[in-house]
């Protein structure tokens, strides 16, 4: 969690990526991070 909230705040802050948010309706949007209960590996 501590990695997700770092890298949203490096992606909210950095002026390259500015146009891009700009480009999106924020009220739209929804950021959820849900703890994982169960995780496989997938066949190899």
């Amino acid at each position: 969690m501590a990695s997700a909230s770092r890298a949203a705040q490096t992606v909210l802050t950095d002026p390259a990526l500015a146009p891009f948010l700009a480009l999106i309706d924020g009220a739209s949007v929804e950021m959820a991070h849900p703890a994982i209960l169960l995780a496989q590996d997938a066949p190899r």
